[in-house]
Parts: C-alpha cells; sequence; structure tokens
C-alpha cells in the first residue's frame, strides 16, 4: 500500500496520531508473538518428546518446570506403581500352525525377562473338577418315602391311630432336618 494510506490506517488503529515511524516491525510486540510461538511449540513437540523420554528436540524452547518434576515422578524407581500400570491385557486367543485358536500362557517370571517373545509352550491340563472319595458314596434318600417307608393307615382303634401319629412325627422331624441342611 501507499505510504500515506499506510499511516492513516496505522494511526486509527493504535490510536496515536503522533506516529511517525511507520515501519510494522518497530510497531508489533515481538517478545508477545515470540512467546505464544514457544508455547505452541511446548504443545506439540517438546512436551510430548519428553514424555516419551527423548531429549528436547527444541534447545530455544525450555521445557515447563511442571515437565521436571512429572518426568522425575514417572522415572522414580523407589515409588508403588499403579496396577495398571504393572499389568496389561494381551490378545486373548491366537492361532496355532494348525489354525486351532488357543489362549496365550506364560509364566509370571517370563514377564520380568528382558525378552518380551513369549515362548512356545505345550498347554497344561487344568483339572477344575473336585477329587472325588475312593469310598463309595452313602445311599442318601430324596424323599420321606424312601427314608421311612410308606406311611400307615390311619385306623379306627386308638393304637392304629397313635402309630399313625408317631409315624408322621417321625416324617414331620425328618422334612425339617432336611428343609434345614438344604438351605445351608
Amino acid at each position: 500500500a501507499e505510504e500515506s494510506v499506510k499511516r492513516h490506517h496505522l494511526r486509527k488503529w493504535l490510536k496515536d496520531n503522533s506516529l511517525s515511524d511507520i515501519d510494522i516491525r518497530h510497531i508489533l510486540d515481538w517478545n508477545y508473538y515470540i512467546e505464544r510461538l514457544g508455547g505452541a511449540i511446548q504443545k506439540i513437540i517438546t512436551i510430548p518428546a519428553a514424555m516419551q523420554g527423548i531429549s528436547n528436540p527444541v534447545p530455544r524452547i525450555r521445557h515447563p518446570d511442571w515437565l521436571h518434576k512429572k518426568m522425575v515422578e514417572k522415572n522414580d524407581t523407589l515409588k508403588q506403581r499403579k496396577i495398571s500400570e504393572l499389568f496389561t491385557r494381551l490378545p486373548s486367543k491366537t492361532n496355532d500352525k494348525e489354525g486351532n485358536n488357543r489362549e496365550e500362557s506364560c509364566d509370571i517370571e517370563d514377564l520380568m525377562k528382558e525378552t518380551t517373545e513369549i515362548s512356545e509352550k505345550q498347554p497344561v491340563a487344568c483339572v477344575k473338577k473336585r477329587k472325588r472319595d475312593a469310598t463309595p458314596e452313602k445311599h442318601i434318600p430324596k424323599n420321606w418315602k424312601e427314608a421311612l417307608g410308606p406311611a400307615p393307615p390311619f385306623g379306627t382303634t386308638r393304637d392304629d391311630r397313635l402309630k399313625w401319629l408317631a409315624f408322621h412325627k417321625s416324617k414331620w422331624r425328618w422334612q425339617k432336618e432336611h428343609e434345614e441342611s438344604r438351605r445351608n
């Protein structure tokens, strides 16, 4: 633009009528823009590099103070680690040479070795059923008829009715005991 147009708009924009030098390089606050650019470079380049353990790729821009503290905490050998940092998920199934799916297994000692390869191991049988006793099981009656037999008839005499009542009392006792054992 022409000098008169530049001077007019710069005086209007800066609200300074005494402006004689209209060179834009002398008017700008370069420290402000350098600081803003440095902040953007920190966010995009230097902070991610430091978090990955890489030395500062832009030495003119210092790391922020908080980043040094965070890196010391991250690399502290005496600090107790979080459980999520110690264990990671492995793929649940891998394909054998034959094409069969099988779960990958390794020992805890293998996790702490420097090599990250998991060696091919033979599958191990895992028995999940309870071991059975060698002695034969006793026959446990499932209902009162198997345990006590058939009920006597009600009868017409007093003795027949007392036998009937005694049988039913023993039947009720048996039912109560088995109901309690089933709950426990």
